[in-house]
């Protein structure tokens, strides 16, 4: 059956031909149903959903585009931060080897350590070094005999006032109260390098001591008198063991020192004196510590290189920055910019002449196929047993007497400047970081537009919905009167 329309647009609703304006067709009266199924009133609309899910449509992928986005640069921001702290340690790993201090250090054997041990050993030579203990330093002890029975008791026998003299120096002081803690307390209180205690030794018809006790060295023997001016009694003090200096030779050279720990007889070597004889040291060079610290450097440089390869490798999963940088030009000249670093070639001038300190492939560190250093340890350990001087060199350049020092000084001096400037404020990283966190910024704000624009279109079209339903709840009602007229309720007889 042919329809006529209704309305300007062609798929707008369009009523039977048979009850068009031109029809002239006298069939039975219209179906209330078909004018409901015209009208399309047999279905309700969630029109809030409908509005919600049209904003979606327009919003989703623009949203998604954003965080992608935002995503892409945190990546970015995570991966040149794993770079400035592998570049951190790199620098902390040289920074040890520029320090002189951790590399003069030199292990020390003795052939009697019951004569002699040297505790520590900094800035001497390597050699071997003759020593004969004749004599050990030792502190003056002396006692003398008290009545009292206890530190508290009376002894009359005890000076109410008397002098202490140790060496040129004499000291006037006061026990009033004639005891043994009165002397003891004077004498300790004075500060004159004596401890005074009381004991009971247990033997002898007088068993209760004031023990004076000294400092070692000759020097510091010491006595005590009573009286004053030029009238001066000793008192009577037993003499347990009498103060001395430790004498020795060293390399045939004869020295007197009041202490055992003598600091000053091989230069930038202790040594402690334990007993009396004949002994032999031998200084040799300790490699240990740089060995360690050279080591502990490559381990560095792998770290940055593992670090590099994870960010820059398309695909990479490393958690946080895998693959965020793989684009990024930047990678290659940090690589090529510390790699020059540590590839220098040291030297120094020292009055007028030129002197090539050992790089690390000498030293038997080089660089593998895969980007990484290794460590050659007998390599290593030759070029430290014949020329450890010149490796410490190369490093630090921190040796008296150089007067061309270069600008880097030395490797470590050199890597940690170009360190410097790739992780400082205005470096390179800190460059690279802050433009990803503007492009986070914008993107962040182009987000919080996007939204309120989307907030609006949500609201446009849940007033045109709302108006939409006006109008259908008004095709309702004339539905309703279409149907009363032209099917009307059927009359009983």
């Amino acid at each position: 059956m042919s329809t006529s329309s209704i309305g300007a647009s062609s798929s707008a609703f369009s009523l039977p031909s048979a009850y068009s304006a031109n029809s002239t067709s006298t069939s039975s009266p219209v179906n209330a149903n078909t004018i409901e199924t015209a009208l399309g009133m047999t279905s309700s609309i969630d029109t809030a959903t409908l509005a919600k899910n049209l904003v979606s449509a327009v919003s989703q992928p623009q949203t998604q585009q954003i965080n992608a986005h935002i995503a892409t640069q945190t990546a970015k921001i995570a991966g040149y931060t794993a770079l400035q702290d592998a570049l951190t340690q790199l620098n902390s790993a040289f920074n040890t080897l520029d320090k002189n201090t951790n590399l003069q250090n030199y292990n020390a054997t003795v052939s009697n350590p019951n004569v002699a041990n040297v505790t520590s050993a900094t800035t001497v030579a390597p050699g071997i070094h003759s020593l004969n203990v004749t004599q050990l330093a030792q502190a003056q002890s002396s006692s003398l005999a008290t009545t009292a029975t206890s530190a508290s008791g009376l002894d009359s026998t005890l000076p109410a006032s008397f002098n202490v003299q140790i060496g040129s120096k004499s000291v006037a002081l006061t026990n009033a109260a004639q005891t043994p803690q009165g002397m003891i307390d004077a004498i300790n209180n004075a500060n004159l390098g004596i401890t005074a205690s009381y004991v009971n030794t247990g033997t002898g018809s007088n068993p209760y001591q004031i023990v004076l006790s000294g400092t070692s060295g000759a020097s510091n023997a010491f006595t005590l008198t009573t009286g004053s001016g030029g009238s001066q009694t000793p008192v009577n003090l037993v003499s347990n063991q009498t103060a001395q200096d430790a004498l020795f030779t060293l390399d045939g050279l004869s020295f007197a020192r009041a202490s055992n720990t003598i600091n000053d007889a091989l230069t930038g070597a202790t040594l402690q004196i334990q007993g009396v004889g004949a002994n032999q040291i031998n200084l040799t060079q300790d490699t240990s510590a740089i060995t360690s610290d050279i080591n502990a450097l490559v381990t560095a440089y792998n770290s940055l290189q593992s670090v590099i390869k994870n960010a820059s490798t398309p695909g990479n999963t490393t958690a946080g920055y895998g693959g965020s940088l793989a684009q990024d030009p930047s990678i290659q000249m940090i690589q090529q910019q510390v790699l020059a670093a540590m590839q220098a070639n040291p030297s120094f001038t020292d009055s007028g002449t030129k002197t090539t300190l050992p790089t690390l492939a000498d030293m038997g560190v080089t660089v593998q196929q895969d980007g990484t250093m290794a460590v050659d340890s007998a390599t290593l350990a030759s070029q430290l047993n014949k020329n450890y001087t010149g490796v410490v060199q190369a490093f630090n350049m921190n040796t008296a007497g150089i007067d061309g020092l270069l600008p880097n000084k030395g490797i470590a001096g050199g890597a940690m400047k170009t360190i410097a400037s790739l992780t400082s404020g205005t470096g390179i990283l800190t460059s690279n970081q802050n433009s990803a966190q503007s492009v986070i910024n914008q993107e962040q704000t182009n987000l919080t537009n996007l939204n309120t624009r989307m907030a609006s279109m949500l609201s446009n079209y849940t007033n045109q919905f709302a108006q939409m339903s006006a109008i259908l709840a008004q095709a309702a009602s004339t539905k309703s009167q279409l149907t009363a007229t032209f099917n009307p309720p059927s009359q009983s007889n």
